[in-house]
């Protein structure tokens, strides 16, 4: 049998051109059956990776224990996943710290305006300011993006020392001793390198000096600690062991007071005092706090004090009290030089101006009238 008959039939049952007809449209129909269950495409999405910092706010302890390196977060929409590559964490109060993660983000690259890649991640524009969920097996926590580089998977972290000045309870600051620490996620966050205490006109009370390394972050090239940025004369608030240190910051690049310890010897003068005090107050007394002596007595000299009578005539005389004296201490104290002058207590040391002295059972309150170098 001939393949093609005279009437131009194959085999001589359908015709070569409509059997071409047929042919192409099952053709068409397979294809887009095979587009139809290819979601659409052929093609798989370019992906890409991204270093991004996420501050995740205030979190709660429980959270934060959980929060390390390598942990991996997958993409709640679309292709990729977040791993934490590195972890920073301060004390924010309540129970509670900050905490901030570097991270390695896979994602997305699709083509945007102006021929721009757009890197995407979980089906949106991963961009500054935008809000992350990490989700683990262990958490959940939501944080902005603050950082986005296409290197670098540590955060910026360094070491700032300061000098904080804080009031503290008399025993409290007892117990505060060089080299303690503050601890989180099984790092050093701040250490206490220098102590400095000084007696206040409360005794049960002390001014504290403490020097701090604190292990801090940069943001927009300025250290913070605790989500706070650390300046002079900005407060700040570190849990350190069994007590906590809330004050001031007073120097920075430095972890000791300024000046240099040296001794200054000075004439207190102590008005209308009575006798039974007088007599406590005597050579070989001193002030000491802790293993430092502040101020020593060498010597006392007492006068009668004087008092202002005035006679039934209107005349106006001055006499001896008949009883209380003026008392003048020569005392030895431990002062600091700085540049600005002298200081005691960390003040400055001014003629005409009240000294304080807390010699445990007994606080002097004199006017320093005379500074003998």
């Amino acid at each position: 049998m001939r393949i093609l008959d005279d009437h131009g039939r194959l085999f001589g049952i359908i015709n070569v051109i409509d059997l071409l007809a047929v042919l192409f449209a099952l053709a068409v129909v397979v294809a887009g059956v095979a587009l139809v269950f290819s979601g659409g495409s052929t093609e798989q999405p370019d992906l890409g990776t991204r270093y991004v910092t996420l501050d995740l706010g205030k979190q709660p302890g429980y959270v934060t224990e959980r929060v390390s390196t390598g942990d991996v977060a997958p993409a709640t929409n679309g292709p990729g996943n977040l791993t934490i590559t590195d972890v920073y964490v301060t004390p924010a109060g309540d129970g509670t710290s900050t905490v901030t993660v570097r991270a390695l983000v896979s994602g997305e690259l699709q083509q945007g305006d102006r021929d721009r890649p757009v890197f995407r991640f979980g089906g949106s524009p991963l961009i500054l300011g935008r809000e992350v969920t990490v989700e683990t097996a262990d958490y959940r926590a939501t944080g902005t993006v603050t950082a986005l580089e296409r290197e670098g998977d540590t955060l910026d972290v360094s070491t700032t020392e300061v000098v904080v000045s804080t009031m503290m309870p008399a025993d409290i600051a007892a117990t505060v001793s060089v080299g303690d620490e503050y601890r989180a996620n099984g790092r050093t966050l701040a250490t206490v390198e220098s102590k400095t205490v000084y007696p206040t006109d409360d005794p049960t009370d002390h001014r504290v000096h403490l020097g701090l390394s604190l292990r801090t972050i940069s943001s927009q090239g300025r250290p913070q600690f605790g989500g706070q940025e650390i300046g002079l004369g900005r407060s700040i608030d570190v849990p350190i062991g069994p007590y906590d240190v809330n004050g001031q910051v007073t120097h920075m690049g430095r972890t000791s007071l300024l000046g240099d310890v040296t001794s200054t010897t000075v004439v207190l003068e102590l008005s209308n005092v009575a006798p039974e005090r007088a007599a406590n107050i005597r050579a070989g007394l001193t002030e000491t706090v802790g293993d430092t002596q502040y101020a020593e007595i060498v010597s006392v000299r007492s006068e009668p004090s004087e008092v202002v009578l005035t006679s039934d005539d209107g005349n106006i005389s001055l006499h001896e009290h008949p009883r209380n004296l003026d008392l003048y201490l020569t005392v030895e104290l431990r002062t600091r030089q700085r540049e600005s002058g002298l200081r005691f207590h960390g003040a400055p040391v001014r003629l005409n101006e009240r000294v304080v002295l807390d010699f445990d059972f007994l606080t002097v309150r004199g006017v320093l009238i005379e500074v003998r170098q």
